[in-house]
């Protein structure tokens, strides 16, 4: 029993622990292309009309007020994004 102890601790979850991170690294997106892509004015638009299309336009909206309110930060701003896309309506 401590021999399979010893291999439970010593391999077999530091080998679950590299798997897991493994495929949560590779499903998990980029946050560096989705700022790509917003950033870019033609594909912003595509994105924008998509998200009209999918009835979720409140999304790209969201985006666009937390991404203000990090660079300029209000009390104001951010009462303003709470009330409009976290409070339920």
């Amino acid at each position: 029993i401590p021999d399979l102890y010893y291999f439970i601790v010593m391999v077999g979850f530091p080998l679950f622990m590299t798997i897991f991170r493994f495929f949560q690294i590779k499903t998990r997106p980029k946050i560096g292309e989705m700022e790509k892509t917003l950033s870019n004015d033609e594909l912003r638009e595509l994105f924008k009309k998509h998200c009209e299309k999918e009835f979720s336009v409140e999304n790209i909206l969201c985006y666009d007020d937390i991404h203000l309110f990090k660079h300029i930060h209000s009390e104001d701003r951010a009462t303003k994004i709470v009330s409009t896309y976290l409070k339920p309506h």
